[in-house]
């Protein structure tokens, strides 16, 4: 058996090399045609963005129906945004509405 040793495993020579942790093929790749990725700017607080708000939950925090919540779509109170056929709304276009003082 040539190219393998006495318990069935290739060499090392026909092994790949091992990686550094966190490092990429992409980098690898990169690495290999001279290229250099950019350097991500570090995450600030203002830079992760507030998660959407579900209809649920804004009915919730009006007290309303979600029959009222649909009224006001239509008249464009509040616009949602759909994702995959559903409906979620901007954190700051709710904050906007309820320091309006829309009941």
């Amino acid at each position: 058996m040539t190219g393998r040793t006495s318990s069935g495993a290739p060499n090392a020579s026909q092994t790949r090399p091992s990686r550094q942790p966190g490092a990429s093929a992409r980098s690898d790749v990169a690495r290999q045609f001279g290229a250099s990725a950019p350097e991500a700017p570090p995450l600030s607080e203002s830079a992760v963005p507030e998660p959407l708000v579900t209809p649920g939950h804004v009915a919730w925090l009006f007290g309303i129906c979600s029959r009222t919540l649909s009224n006001w779509e239509q008249k464009g109170v509040l616009a949602p945004i759909r994702i995959r056929g559903r409906r979620y709304y901007r954190p700051e276009d709710v904050r906007k509405l309820w320091e309006e003082g829309r009941r």
